[in-house]
């Protein structure tokens, strides 16, 4: 659900990842299918996030500073998680922009299961090593004026955030992102 909230996103980075730059035919072919308003906003959002540059000169957009520093980051060829590392700093850093401007608040229960498990953590001072049972009944006390969430829908949120790498699963354990505990 995640990836489907923000697959438009997705697709920018991904033709720009194969284009080079995303000149004006190709942004005219997302707008085709996304619309011109809804574009611009996926672009705005990516253009505030560093991971696309507008290049006034030649009228069109190319490799931000952050999506730069992302590649450079990982092994060579390393693609998914480049495209893991963007999308959570989409999530992470551009939240209010995606429920707000771009009405996707779809993404809203999964980031109440993020804040789950940061929550204790920052409490605690120190990345927890807590179980889904434990992050469960952590939800339940934080959001009591929340439905019970059946425990199907929590097991697909839980592993979608798992596989945006919000939280990561080390055996019987779920663990947080380091570099996201330390930003809050």
């Amino acid at each position: 659900m995640i990836q489907n909230s923000i697959n438009p996103i997705s697709e920018i980075l991904n033709v720009l990842y194969q284009q080079n730059k995303l000149d004006t035919f190709i942004l005219k072919e997302i707008e085709k299918t996304r619309g011109i308003d809804r574009t611009k906003k996926y672009l705005n959002l990516l253009e505030s996030l560093e991971l696309v540059r507008l290049n006034k000169e030649l009228n069109n957009y190319t490799f931000g500073n952050k999506f730069i520093q992302i590649e450079k980051s990982l092994e060579k060829d390393d693609r998914g998680d480049l495209f893991k590392q963007m999308l959570s700093l989409v999530i992470k850093e551009g939240y209010p922009y995606l429920v707000e401007y771009l009405n996707l608040t779809s993404i809203t229960p999964y980031l109440r299961w993020c804040n789950t498990y940061y929550f204790p953590s920052k409490q605690a001072g120190d990345l927890l090593h807590l179980t889904r049972n434990d992050i469960y009944t952590y939800y339940r006390n934080i959001y009591p004026n929340y439905a019970r969430p059946q425990r199907i829908k929590f097991e697909n949120h839980l592993n979608q955030i798992i596989g945006v790498d919000l939280i990561q699963e080390e055996d019987e354990y779920l663990i947080g992102n380091e570099k996201i505990f330390q930003k809050l």
